[in-house]
């Protein structure tokens, strides 16, 4: 803008131009995050910023996103792999746009919140029982269990043995019962299942009879 002023000195009348520049009001870009509400420990997931808009920067925005405040990637879209975590939590996802007119604490900013699951892993079991036992004997089996997770201690093992009648047998991580006497079977299948509480496994071992 050029602006003029008019004055009159001793009777002379003078004209003194000035101009100005004036910057236009920066508009700040809008936009929507595209995200999962919930995503499991190890899964892989993209992030999208959606329906931008910015009539300043025709689109040209600098984008830059978080997770719980800190930097995880920059990009209209990136990939993200969720961490391990020893439980359910809610983690925040947070995206942060300039355009060029715009410092960084200037950032428009947007978060979304996402729900990070725990993925249980299954107990691993492994048998240490002999190949054979007569009848009338004593049959003694142990099992063998680890969990990522869970104490060996907090496990649960329980039994069952079939291809011959036997009782309910009580669990724990060794196996001690006497097989009848009378059994004519020419072998038996015993099978221990170890559970966390949420996921089980199982081994089974024939023993020759």
């Amino acid at each position: 803008y050029e602006i003029d002023a008019v004055y009159t000195l001793n009777g002379e009348k003078r004209t003194v131009r000035h101009t100005v520049e004036v910057d236009a009001v920066n508009q700040p870009a809008t936009f929507e995050i595209n995200a999962p509400t919930e995503v499991s420990e190890g899964q892989s997931v993209t992030f999208v910023m959606d329906k931008l808009s910015d009539p300043d920067s025709e689109g040209f925005v600098q984008a830059n996103w978080y997770i719980d405040g800190k930097w995880i990637g920059q990009g209209q879209s990136i990939q993200w792999q969720a961490p391990a975590s020893d439980q359910d939590r809610t983690i925040e996802l947070s995206l942060k746009v300039t355009d060029s007119r715009q410092s960084a604490e200037s950032a428009v900013s947007k978060s979304a919140f996402i729900a990070l699951k725990h993925v249980n892993v299954a107990p691993t079991i492994s048998l240490n029982a002999p190949t054979e036992v007569q009848a009338g004997k004593l049959l003694e089996v142990s099992a063998l269990v680890s969990d990522k997770e869970t104490a060996a201690d907090k496990l649960t093992v329980s039994w069952k043995i079939s291809g011959i009648d036997s009782p309910a047998l009580p669990s724990g991580k060794q196996l001690s019962w006497t097989v009848p006497a009378s059994v004519t079977a020419s072998s038996l299948t015993v099978t221990a299942e170890v559970s966390d509480g949420e996921a089980t496994a199982t081994a089974t071992r024939v023993i020759n009879l």
